[in-house]
């Protein structure tokens, strides 16, 4: 009786260079095997005859903002987006999914590439809609990295969280040139800045900053 382990595979009069390549391609081309089966099997599991738009209606219903405040932990929405290839097409032009950046630093802990990297993904990945930002102590680059996108935001909170430490804000990029059309709602705390900006004109609700 042959071992489990055998396999019928002919390497006779070969090498042992060439053995070895030919014994590599071989499980390279049974890895893409398995992994295109695995994708067949899932197409035809239960889960997957959900129609897209429901199945981003329950992305939505399941994803907790609050799990997003430490960039240093895990993201609900990527770990929906790594299940499979259908969820994560599904996931990716969910553009609501995408329209929450949040972030609060209970730890005074420095933000990672990683960090920064999810805060452009998601404004990428929200094909422009509007967007809320509720940042609580965060660094001056990620600050950054969303008012670069003033224009797409509809709601935003920078605050310390009454910690004694202030918020330096780049305000270089809201005071001359970049209209924020869809800003509704914008509260400040513990925020430097130097005068009001234009920026600030129409939104519903302005809660006090904080003057250098």
């Amino acid at each position: 009786m042959d071992s489990p382990s055998a396999v019928s595979f002919d390497i006779s009069g070969l090498t042992r260079s060439e053995s070895f390549a030919r014994i590599d391609a071989e499980i390279i081309r049974l890895h893409d095997q398995i992994h295109s089966l695995k994708g067949l099997r899932n197409t035809v599991a239960p889960i997957s005859s959900i129609p897209n738009e429901l199945l981003s209606k329950i992305f939505l219903h399941s994803h907790d903002a609050d799990a997003d405040l430490d960039f240093n932990q895990g993201h609900s929405r990527l770990t929906i987006a790594w299940v499979s290839h259908h969820w994560r097409s599904v996931a990716l032009g969910c553009s609501k999914l995408w329209a929450v950046v949040t972030y609060q630093n209970l730890h005074s802990k420095p933000m990672t590439c990683d960090g920064l990297e999810y805060a452009r993904a998601c404004f990428e990945r929200s094909n422009n809609t509007d967007m809320s930002v509720l940042l609580c102590k965060p660094p001056k680059n990620l600050v950054e990295v969303c008012l670069r996108h003033i224009h797409q935001l509809r709601d935003v909170q920078l605050g310390g969280e009454h910690y004694h430490s202030r918020i330096e804000v780049p305000w270089s990029l809201l005071l001359w040139g970049n209209p924020a059309p869809r800003l509704a709602s914008l509260y400040l705390e513990n925020c430097d800045f130097p005068t009001p900006s234009t920026v600030f004109k129409g939104t519903s609700t302005t809660s006090s900053a904080h003057p250098p």
